[in-house]
């Protein structure tokens, strides 16, 4: 394990002194990524958590959450399941509440057309 001089530490592998392939990094302010790198950037599949508690478990492609994941919120136990594009909700996604779940299309981040609402 690699620890930085700011607190962060690797666990993981390297190539040409870059994060490469699989590995753990644990982050300053108590966030930690488990999963792929490519180019020392999160890359290919992993699960990210966020100081607050929330996850997001799924592609990335150059530190950015791109392809499909699920994002859960830790404070509600709500989920975003979808596709992703650049870091945002973009594509064809679901909300899910423990009450109930919505279907639509998403792009920027934001919801443009629904398709159906469940409601329990």
């Amino acid at each position: 394990m690699y620890q930085f001089r700011n607190g962060a530490r690797y666990d993981g592998t390297y190539s040409q002194n870059k994060k490469e392939g699989e590995g753990t990094f644990y982050y300053p302010d108590g966030s930690k990524y488990e999963g792929e790198w490519k180019n020392d950037q999160r890359h290919g599949y992993g699960t990210y958590t966020y100081p607050n508690g929330d996850t997001y478990e799924g592609e990335w492609e150059e530190g950015l959450r791109n392809g499909q994941g699920t994002y859960t919120y830790k404070e509600t136990g709500a989920q975003y399941v979808g596709t992703w594009s650049k870091g945002n909700r973009s594509g064809d996604g679901q909300l899910v509440y423990s009450e109930m779940q919505f279907r639509g299309t998403f792009v920027d981040d934001q919801v443009r057309s629904q398709r159906e609402c469940v409601c329990e």
